[in-house]
């Protein structure tokens, strides 16, 4: 049994109605509203391409309506803003909002087939390459920010510590005290540095899709996200010789390789590797891991570290930020809008990237358009 024939079999006993010509929309009236689940382009999907039930078009802040008949109970279903859907019913109908979990529950079942014809529909444009990808610059941005924030205060707390306590001459109770308070400190400053550094690779991580997708390298999107973490950075971002990004890019690959990688897979890379030796007990595979690696001693990561990995990023930030052409892009997702990898979309997009007012100025007025259709002031 195909997921067409299910969906039907889903919707048995509603059935279309053709309203009189003299039956007003507004004889209607709200029964249950702001449903979401599913969320409405399936609802249209199930009873006006799959059903084929009449669409009798838009009105006020919705896009299409239709009307259905169930156990001799007569039914107006819309859409509205926001991506929700109402069911409409005629004045003082109780019989109508006693069937509406039972409507609800067939529309829910019906959905769930429906979500697996739209699915294979979609993956043939996906891979086609015509899609876009959720835009999720603002979090990534955000919880970033967040933890940066939370850094900077702990190594403030740190700073201020040591020079509160220079100079000064202390008995060895108050040097033991002292050293274990810096040490507490120098630890939480590492503790903070860690999600810290997550939340960068993550943003940046989307940031080289985004770089990817305007670029447009010869390679496929899913060809794209296969190659390593340094392949993918080349290819989204220039590394021309002298450039300031090149000196970036070096700083940023010690950062993942020291801090990000290990930290993130648990400690579990060769620097934990352990051999029995003679005279020493269990040792890693080189000493230098006993120093340049946070799996051994009582600090994760320096302060000192901590301080040149947030220079680090912030100065990536800033390079991109202002450099052409990624410029563009940044602001672009800065924006908000979904990051288009369909070519056709990019070219038109980066045709207005004359210049760095005139693309704001751009963004800003598709941003206003693209609010007015969410708000079903205008149609798309």
């Amino acid at each position: 049994m195909s997921d067409t024939s299910k969906l039907i079999a889903a919707m048995n006993g509603v059935e279309a109605f053709e309203p009189r010509k003299d039956d007003s929309i507004f004889s209607y009236k709200n029964i249950s509203t702001g449903n979401y689940d599913p969320p409405a382009y399936v609802v249209a999907f199930i009873f006006l391409y799959v059903l084929k039930f009449r669409n009798f078009g838009s009105f006020e802040k919705i896009w299409w309506h239709t009307y259905f008949q169930y156990k001799n109970t007569v039914f107006l279903i819309r859409d509205y803003k926001f991506g929700t859907w109402s069911l409409e019913a005629k004045t003082d109908s109780e019989a109508a909002i006693e069937l509406v979990p039972e409507i609800i529950g067939k529309i829910r079942s019906a959905a769930r087939h429906g979500d697996k014809i739209l699915r294979s529909a979609f993956k043939a444009e996906i891979d086609k390459g015509q899609f876009y990808l959720n835009n999720g610059y603002g979090k990534l941005r955000s919880a970033y920010e967040f933890f940066l924030e939370e850094t900077n205060a702990a190594l403030a707390v740190l700073e201020d510590f040591a020079a509160q306590e220079s100079g000064k001459k202390h008995d060895l109770q108050e040097i033991t005290e002292n050293h274990n308070r810096r040490l507490h400190l120098q630890r939480i400053v590492s503790y903070r540095a860690i999600p810290l550094i997550n939340a960068f690779f993550s943003l940046l991580e989307f940031i080289l899709d985004v770089f990817y997708a305007f670029q447009q390298p010869p390679l496929s999107f899913f060809e794209f996200r296969k190659l390593t973490w340094q392949d993918r950075f080349k290819a989204a971002i220039s590394l021309e010789p002298g450039s300031p990004v090149v000196k970036l890019y070096e700083q940023l690959v010690n950062v993942k390789t020291q801090y990000r990688n290990p930290l993130t897979h648990g400690l579990t890379n060769e620097s934990s590797l352990l051999v029995p030796f003679p005279f020493a007990g269990l040792v890693p595979i080189s000493y230098e891991h006993l120093s340049n690696t946070v799996h051994f001693g009582f600090i994760q990561i320096s302060s000192a570290s901590v301080r040149d990995t947030i220079k680090t990023f912030s100065e990536f930030l800033e390079v991109i930020a202002n450099e052409e052409p990624y410029c563009y892009y940044v602001l672009y997702v800065n924006h908000g809008f979904p990051v288009p990898i369909a070519k056709k979309a990019v070219e038109q997009i980066r045709k207005e990237m004359t210049d760095y007012r005139s693309f704001e100025e751009y963004l800003q007025n598709r941003s206003l358009y693209e609010d007015a259709v969410t708000n079903r002031d205008i149609e798309a």
